[in-house]
């Protein structure tokens, strides 16, 4: 009685391999991908939130609040970089700027993964009227991916306090 030989054979093995090698090529970019896409949302999402919680606190409160870029939670930022994070503040003696007896409502810390937020240099604060308005020219805050490898983002605050995304343009992170 002859005895079988079970397993497979080299040949087969580097087929197999072949084809193992092949669908993580084809899938791991598209994984990535995957992964900016998700943080340029999550991003996007967490000013417009920050944008809405002080609306909200400026409706509640009866009290002028700006959002405005931040690095150290204590100061805004001359130029309109968002990413770099931001704070949100009671403004009461309308200077645009935090003093000490005024009240920090929300500070938020830079993000990851190099998505950029970028605002217009005529418009690097955002300030919410105890109506909920938000009265200057609308402002556009243009979200963007590192390489600009997948279309940006736009968050788009109107005068009436409103905050809105929209899909990229083809000139949204050039």
């Amino acid at each position: 009685m002859r005895k079988t030989e079970r397993g497979i054979t080299l040949l087969e093995m580097l087929v197999t391999l072949a084809i193992a090698a092949v669908l993580l090529g084809l899938g791991v970019p598209s994984f990535e991908r995957m992964l900016v896409a998700a943080e340029l949302r999550t991003r996007s999402q967490e000013l417009v939130f920050g944008a809405m919680r002080a609306r909200e606190h400026a409706v509640i409160f009866r009290t002028h609040v700006v959002l405005c870029p931040s690095i150290d939670g204590a100061t805004c930022l001359a130029e309109p970089h968002w990413h770099r994070g931001w704070i949100s503040f009671e403004d009461t003696d309308d200077d645009r700027a935090l003093d000490p007896s005024e009240r920090l409502i929300e500070q938020h810390v830079a993000s990851a993964r190099g998505i950029t937020l970028v605002s217009s240099r005529s418009r690097r604060r955002m300030r919410f009227y105890p109506a909920g308005w938000a009265w200057g020219s609308n402002t556009t805050i243009r979200v963007c991916a590192p390489g600009n490898r997948i279309p940006g983002r736009r968050l788009i605050l109107s005068g009436t306090g409103r905050m809105r995304t929209a899909d990229a343009t083809s000139d949204t992170c050039d």
